[in-house]
This record gives C-alpha cells, structure tokens and sequence, in this order.
C-alpha cells in the first residue's frame, strides 16, 4: 500500500488520537515533530532527516537543541509507546506494532519506504 498524506492530514489524525504531537514542513528532507509531554515539561521539537527503513520500523536522525529535555522525556517515560528516542546516537525510532493509533487495525504493519517531501510524507507499507 502507498500512501501520501499531507501533514495537515497527520496533525488531523494525531489530535483524533488525543496525541499532543504536530508535524511541520521544513523542506524536503526535514520535517519538524513537536510534542507537549505535559508533566511540568515543556513541549518538544525534533527535527526528524535521514529515514532508515526495516520491516519493523522506522529510524531517523534528529537534530535538537532540547538533550536534557529528550532525557528527561524518556526517562519519565512521557513518549508515546512505539516511540523511543536514542539521545547518544540522536536518533528516533518508530515501531508500528507499538503505536496505540495503529493498533485499530488489528494487522501486523510491514514499512517498506518512507520518503521526506515538503508538502507531504511517504509510506509504503503492508498490512498482514
């Protein structure tokens, strides 16, 4: 299944899921993640590059100037499940099998591509 969505398209299905995440454009290979963890933190914004794709998930770099509040994000575990970020290698990783919104489809998820554009996302996917 190939799917283009429009980040305005995401940002409707992230509040339909009472996520506090957004994502914005910042040119064709960059996009911009903010997510308000609440519990007395301030809202987070990564900026997500260089997609590596598995089976299982999807892995990008990020750039940040927030290291302490990544730490302390995942240290009191305020991330959506099938989230996790790696503050040592500044990278995120996405597993679809652990995203809450995904798990409506009762189907394993298989990523098989998944590409930066400035006016939307890419994703190429199966379900089984």
């Amino acid at each position: 299944m190939r799917l283009y969505i429009s980040y305005s398209e995401i940002n409707s299905l992230i509040s339909s899921a009472n996520m506090p995440m957004k994502l914005y454009s910042m040119g064709s290979e960059c996009f911009c993640v903010t997510y308000d963890p609440g519990s007395f933190l301030p809202t987070l914004s990564l900026y997500l590059k260089e997609p590596v794709v598995s089976s299982s998930f999807i892995r990008f770099r990020y750039d940040s100037t927030q290291k302490l509040m990544l730490k302390a994000a995942h240290f009191l575990s305020v991330l959506p499940s099938g989230i996790s970020i790696d503050t040592d290698r500044k990278t995120l990783t996405i597993t679809p099998s652990g995203l809450s919104v995904l798990n409506r489809i009762r189907q394993k998820v298989t990523v098989e591509d998944f590409r930066i554009y400035s006016d939307s996302l890419y994703l190429e996917f199966s379900l089984s």
